[in-house]
């Protein structure tokens, strides 16, 4: 049996071949560690500089995605079985994981956490009147990004809204005369329940999610005037010429209503909006 000393300090033990790595500009073929050595000095090596990691990783991605994805397409084609089996044995764990990944991303990424929380108010809407939204993504069918409608609320912002109280109303925690326990979250001006819709191609779903029946508003007054329907004192007609096709998804009208919003973001929208410029076909 053919073996080999491994090189890392730390281990110096006489291994069998199959333990190590193969190297095609190594003089023996192998490369200078055993695998489990190199597997450990990986994982440390990773905790140390996880965040510049991470960092790149992500700077890759956007450069050139595509082929990531399709080496992850193939690993998956060719792993099926073994993806299938870890899922049957480890179903808890991967449970866990998800759940910690989905509290992370929401204190860290605003525009998931906006996401996760309008899809699940719209899914329990479909869901009242026996409907659902058939594993269609929310801003497919709204004329907004997740970027635009942060902007949107950001101009409407009190003096005392930040991203960081973003959220619902606790009463234990309230204090009226201590603004560091307020909330604040996202209020419709014509009340939901004066617009139901069974689907998010429905008239209402538009005048009901339109940017300018979403503002920002105190969570406690939400919660209260909601309740007893005080606020809702405006006229609650509404002219459905405004959520047809042609105006919902005219790019110059979208473009416009974005005219005082500058910088990096707002090119991002901009660009976004290009798949309703019919001019461009």
């Amino acid at each position: 049996m053919k073996t080999k000393i491994c090189g890392n300090n730390k281990c110096q033990k006489e291994k069998p071949v199959e333990c190590f790595s193969k190297a095609s500009r190594t003089s023996d073929g192998y490369h200078w560690e055993c695998k489990e050595c190199k597997n450990e000095r990986g994982k440390q090596y990773y905790a140390e500089n996880k965040k510049e990691i991470n960092r790149k990783h992500r700077e890759k991605y956007r450069e050139n995605p595509e082929p990531i994805l399709a080496r992850q397409r193939e690993y998956y084609t060719n792993n099926k079985d073994k993806k299938q089996e870890y899922a049957t044995n480890n179903k808890e764990r991967i449970k866990e994981n998800r759940r910690k990944n989905d509290n992370r991303r929401r204190q860290n990424d605003i525009s998931y956490k906006l996401h996760k929380s309008i899809s699940r108010r719209i899914s329990d809407a479909l869901f009242k009147q026996g409907a659902n939204k058939n594993n269609h993504s929310i801003f497919e069918h709204l004329n907004y990004s997740p970027a635009i409608l942060i902007w949107h609320l950001e101009q409407n912002f009190e003096w005392w809204m930040t991203w960081d109280n973003y959220g619902s109303y606790n009463p234990k925690t309230w204090n009226d005369n201590d603004p560091s326990t307020w909330a604040w979250n996202i209020d419709h001006i014509i009340p939901r329940s004066d617009l139901p819709y069974d689907s998010m191609d429905h008239l209402n779903f538009r005048a009901c999610w339109q940017l300018p029946n979403l503002r920002p508003y105190s969570a406690k007054l939400n919660l209260l005037e909601g309740t007893s329907r005080k606020r809702h004192v405006l006229n609650r007609k509404i002219n459905y010429k405004h959520f047809s096709d042609e105006i919902w998804y005219n790019y110059e009208y979208l473009l416009n209503s974005l005219s005082n919003w500058t910088g990096p973001e707002a090119e991002k929208a901009k660009l976004w909006l290009k798949k309703f410029d019919k001019s461009s076909e």
